[in-house]
Order: C-alpha cells, then structure tokens, then sequence
C-alpha cells in the first residue's frame, strides 16, 4: 500500500469517526 497522497490517511479516520458518531 503505498501512501501516495498524505491526506488520503486523515481524511479516512475523519470518516471512521464521523460513522462511529452518527452509529453510537
């Protein structure tokens, strides 16, 4: 896996999160 674009990790965990959120 190769992390080309550095926002590509944060704005996966801004995701994660926000589902956890709206889930729980």
């Amino acid at each position: 896996m190769c992390l080309k674009e550095p926002f590509l990790l944060p704005t996966v965990l801004s995701i994660v999160v926000a589902l956890m959120m709206h889930h729980g």
